[in-house]
């Protein structure tokens, strides 16, 4: 088996999607989120054709079936013969430039219709694109609830299906003509686990459902459409970052690495550090977990990897080695590079270092740990499409949470997030039209989110405690600092007020 292959079986059957790409962008889970609430999908090939010109990414030559020559005056398109004249080629391609610009505002637009999610505002922008490694689906379940009759995810159905057949708004309006209205019904179906199956995460999903519930509150109370669906991929984002933060605790909320809240601290400041070091020890306590439930499959015997029924191919199984170094040397040569080629000796000596620092974290006693950990770090070192850090800090970036947001030229990274996305966590937070205490809006946001401030007194421990727990240094009087400078954020922003004698009460104070 392939490096790269070693951790599917635990993304399967433990976790329900698959952190395995750092590319993967809120356009893919909104596609494949709306994908599953309606169980269906379109064909988006003439939209593509026209927004993409050209054969491959960075091709500058254009597909012949594309050009401006076939599109309009040889094929005599109906619906594009207003450009027919070369007096009016040059509109015809600045609208070509336009209607991309506007399809691929998160840049997943390419020449093959397959692999495009395009910039989601009605339902028949669908695509069959499945870059979102199951995301979607898993979070459709969550919006969903348990019971199956989740607010927010009738919500968001109905917001894709109202006036379909009268696009009203501009990005619909602009691409009518090109989209298909005929349907492709799915079925769901997935071999990944559900977040319903799930037993030692059933009290965070209950939390989820919440927040979903409660943002659902307000979305029908605002009429923008768009802005709802919007926030619906924004609320996703949020709890694929804070369901990784849960499973790797095991379920148990009060035993989440933090992700500390810095609104307005500078660069290389104590607190600006203090993220840094929590958004690092989440990516750590998600690597430590995924080690964990590798070594126990591998020690139980069952598969790491599951074969495809449609190939007929075989589950991969591995079996613990001995304990000798030569031996543990054997296991690791019989792992394939990404590439699928036997390791060289030079990464065999990684391999083999990796093996030496997971022996001293374990221990020979655990001798199925020491196993896990040595192949969850060498599948970091060598995977190059990407691992949980990536997969997860990306989602961050580029979904307003993690700053510097989308790339940025800083490898420092830590918890600031967008006006967008602090109004996404007031609303999951807070009930429609009645703003709540800033003590109860902390809870919520450190039981829902995995999020925290440095305001929270709680008898599972306050944020300071929190905070020394991951040996993260900062002060009780930085806190406070933190925790004013986000309520002067949100009342900047209109999200909370603040009354006499320094009461804040965070929410919504106008429908």
């Amino acid at each position: 088996m392939k490096i790269s292959e070693v951790l599917n079986g635990v993304y399967d059957r433990s976790v329900g999607w698959r952190p395995s790409s750092g590319a993967i962008k809120p356009v893919h889970i909104a596609n494949g989120l709306f994908r599953d609430l309606l169980s269906e999908q379109y064909d988006i090939k003439r939209t593509v054709a026209f927004a993409v010109p050209w054969r491959k990414k960075g091709d500058p030559e254009h597909d012949p079936k594309r050009t401006y020559q076939h599109l309009v005056e040889d094929t005599a398109d109906p619906r594009l013969r207003a450009f027919r004249g070369q007096h009016f080629k040059d509109r015809f391609e600045k609208l070509r430039e336009f209607t991309r610009g506007l399809l691929a505002a998160d840049g997943a637009v390419f020449p093959q219709a397959d692999y495009t999610s395009l910039t989601l505002s009605c339902r028949q922008m669908i695509s069959q694109d499945r870059n979102d490694r199951d995301v979607g689906r898993f979070m459709a379940e969550i919006l969903r609830g348990r019971g199956g009759n989740g607010t927010l995810a009738k919500v968001v159905a109905d917001c894709l299906v109202e006036d379909s057949d009268r696009p009203r708004d501009p990005i619909s309006l602009l691409v009518w003509p090109l989209l298909s209205q005929d349907s492709n019904p799915i079925v769901r179906k997935s071999t990944r686990c559900s977040p319903h199956d799930s037993s030692e995460c059933r009290e965070f999903f209950s939390r989820l459902e919440e927040a979903a519930h409660q943002l659902a509150g307000h979305e029908m109370q605002q009429g923008n459409r768009l802005a709802t669906l919007q926030r619906s991929v924004q609320f996703s984002c949020l709890a694929l970052i804070a369901h990784a933060q849960a499973l790797s605790a095991g379920g148990v909320l009060a035993a989440r690495s933090p992700l500390l809240l810095v609104p307005e601290a500078p660069k290389g400041s104590r607190l600006a550090l203090a993220s840094e070091e929590s958004l690092n020890s989440y990516y750590d306590a998600i690597e430590d977990w995924l080690a964990l439930m590798l070594g126990r499959r591998i020690e139980k015997g069952e598969p790491v990897a599951y074969g495809s029924k449609d190939e007929d191919s075989e589950d991969v199984r591995l079996t613990l080695p001995a304990t000798r170094k030569d031996s543990v040397r054997r296991f690791l040569a019989d792992i394939l590079t990404e590439r699928g080629e036997p390791p060289k000796p030079d990464l065999m000596d990684e391999r083999m270092s990796l093996y030496e620092r997971a022996l001293v974290k374990h221990g020979r006693d655990d001798w199925a740990a020491v196993i896990g950990e040595t192949l969850v770090q060498s599948y970091v070192h060598e995977y190059t499409s990407g691992g949980p850090r990536q997969f997860l800090g990306g989602v961050g970036r580029k979904v307003g949470l993690v700053y510097p947001h989308f790339q940025g030229n800083s490898r420092d990274k830590r918890i600031r997030p967008s006006v967008a996305i602090l109004d996404v966590l007031v609303k999951c937070c807070t009930p429609t039209g009645e703003p709540i205490p800033l003590t109860v809006f902390l809870d919520r946001l450190w039981e829902r989110f995995g999020i925290i401030v440095g305001g929270r007194q709680s008898s599972d421990g306050d944020d300071l405690a929190l905070l020394r727990r991951r040996d993260i240094d900062v002060s009780p009087t930085d806190l406070e600092e933190n925790t004013q400078a986000l309520v002067d954020e949100l009342v900047q922003v209109g999200l909370a007020r603040r009354y006499p004698d320094n009461i804040s009460y965070v929410g919504r104070y106008h429908v």
